[in-house]
């Protein structure tokens, strides 16, 4: 279906789920507000500078549709491109199971309403790209494709789970390092669906500086964020006194500039290691052009199923 200003596709799948994809590029909070909060929140921790104040296309949401058409869903899961609802959430928190296939109980979804809200409405704020599994809703803001690919891996990764296995799923983000599992998933996921090796290799220079960031986040929410500041703190005290009534007034201020460093700095690794000459493979996918079969040996013979 097309509108004037929106895109909406629509996939039935043959185990009963669906996935849709809709764009909309009116939404006001998140082209402002949205756009500045993004630079410290998104730019600087992926390091997409060129993105700056760009939005995601309708060329683009048809690109993440084709990219998934032909990839089973149980459930039903909504991709929103360039925009995030508050009332659409509200009303896929208060569904039947029914009306939204795959999802966790309705009851629980209407007791969660308020952390769906939050996350909403933070999104939009800052234009943060996410997967909801509470509303099966994947938010994609960036203009690059792979950012998106990566939140439908997500959504990808939580679907053939039962309501145990996604809340598990959910609970490994709240452990620092264990959060890393699911997001290492996601690209892995996001990799496969990609149509070309250099397709891939272009995606890698943002993910895998996006996953160097979240390591780096896992060990600021262990502790060494602090560590870091008593550190810069005991430096300046030793060498003079003069600096102590600054750093009382800069400690107030010293979380959401150190998150902001922290962020910028923890992407070099990442950026490093994804324009390496010769990468063979990212996220344990293996690039077409690097797989070598072992020899087979007397006795030995190589079979493969597939199902239409």
């Amino acid at each position: 279906m097309y509108l004037p200003k929106t895109l909406s596709k629509h996939k039935p799948r043959k185990r009963g789920g669906a996935v849709t994809f809709a764009f909309s590029d009116r939404d006001i909070i998140a082209n402002t507000v949205g756009h500045l909060a993004a630079i410290p929140l998104l730019h600087l921790r992926v390091w997409t500078p060129d993105a700056i104040f760009k939005s995601p296309t309708k060329e683009l949401a048809h690109e993440l549709a084709d990219r998934w058409k032909d990839v089973p869903f149980k459930g039903d899961v909504l991709v929103r491109v360039g925009h995030t609802s508050l009332a659409g959430d509200i009303q896929r928190s208060l569904a039947t199971n029914g009306e939204m296939k795959n999802a966790f109980p309705r009851s629980l979804r209407m007791l969660t309403l308020p952390i769906t809200l939050i996350l909403s409405t933070a999104a939009k704020i800052g234009r943060l790209d996410h997967y909801n599994p509470l509303t099966q809703t994947v938010v994609a803001f960036h203009p690059h494709r792979e950012i998106g690919m990566h939140e439908i891996g997500h959504a990808k990764d939580f679907d053939p789970r039962s309501n145990w296995g996604k809340i598990g799923r959910s609970l490994l983000r709240a452990i620092p390092g264990l959060g890393l599992v699911t997001e290492w998933t996601a690209s892995k996921l996001a990799l496969e669906q990609m149509k070309s090796d250099e397709e891939r290799r272009q995606a890698i220079k943002t993910l895998e500086p996006a996953f160097s960031s979240y390591v780096t986040h896992d060990l600021a929410r262990v502790g060494l964020k602090h560590v870091a500041w008593n550190g810069v703190k005991r430096l300046l005290e030793t060498k003079t006194s003069r600096y102590n009534n600054d750093l009382l007034k800069l400690q107030k201020h010293t979380n959401i500039l150190t998150t902001v460093l922290m962020n910028a700095v923890a992407t070099i690794p990442g950026l490093i290691t994804s324009r390496l000459p010769n990468r063979t493979s990212s996220f344990g996918y293996i690039f077409e052009n690097t797989r070598h079969d072992e020899p087979i040996t007397d006795g030995q013979v190589r079979y493969a199923t597939a199902t239409a």
